[in-house]
């Protein structure tokens, strides 16, 4: 009497094992597949977020990189003589102040750079006045051998316009005068000389009808660190006193 019952309860144990069984499968399936799910948008996410990082880091190194190409550029202006550029207003506080700064900087580089050419201006209109004033003649020969100033006398003793002959090659100026003739080839000689030097020569140049003394002095300029700035010729009148001499 018991085996029917016994044989019905372990049916039933099978049936209940089996029932376990499917249902843990199916915990398990579905876990799987949970499982992959979240790996999957654990992955999509960590690449949309690799992608906002990168295209953040882009566009912030563009913001940055953009001003500080600009502060290169106008830096670049200003050793190229172009002028002193401003920055504008910037996006980011920290390049703002950066900007703020540049153009302090600029300013005060400006307000140098016209207190230096003022006072350039001054010391040359001083410099001009002073040698105007002069007796004597007095031309300036650049490094290059081209005229870079003369004075009206020696304008007057050499017979040379200023204004045609500034800028020009002295040794070839458009000038068939005597006295510019006579002086280039006393030049000529003393550049010849193997190391030439201050020298102090005395020439005759007829002017109104009469020979007139000249002393030529011819004076190489020298930079302090070493290179040639170019010559000064000195033109002076000593006639009065040869004929101070001569009367005695």
């Amino acid at each position: 009497a018991l085996e029917p019952e016994f044989t019905s309860l372990h049916e039933r144990l099978d049936a209940l094992v089996k029932l376990n069984e499917a249902a843990m499968f199916r915990a398990d399936s579905r876990a799987a597949r949970l499982s992959a799910r979240l790996s999957y948008e654990f992955a999509f996410g960590l690449g949309l977020l690799l992608v906002l990082g990168a295209a953040l880091s882009w566009g912030l190194g563009w913001t940055l990189a953009k001003p500080l190409r600009e502060v290169a550029e106008r830096l670049r202006g200003v050793s190229q003589r172009k002028g002193y550029l401003r920055l504008g207003p910037q996006k980011l506080a920290e390049l703002d102040a950066v900007a703020r700064e540049f153009n302090l900087l600029m300013e005060r580089l400006e307000e140098f750079d016209k207190l230096n050419v003022q006072r350039l201006l001054y010391e040359k209109a001083k410099t001009e006045a002073i040698i105007e004033s002069l007796e004597d003649g007095v031309v300036l020969i650049d490094p290059d051998g081209r005229l870079a100033y003369i004075n009206e006398i020696a304008a007057i003793i050499l017979g040379l316009e200023p204004k045609e002959a500034l800028g020009e090659p002295f040794d070839d100026l458009s000038s068939n005068h005597p006295h510019y003739l006579r002086v280039r080839a006393v030049l000529r000689s003393l550049i010849k000389a193997p190391q030439p030097q201050a020298q102090r020569l005395e020439i005759e140049l007829r002017e109104r009808g009469r020979e007139h003394s000249y002393i030529l002095r011819f004076v190489p300029l020298h930079h302090p660190e070493g290179g040639s700035l170019g010559m000064m010729l000195i033109l002076q009148d000593v006639t009065f006193v040869r004929d101070q001499h001569r009367a005695r």
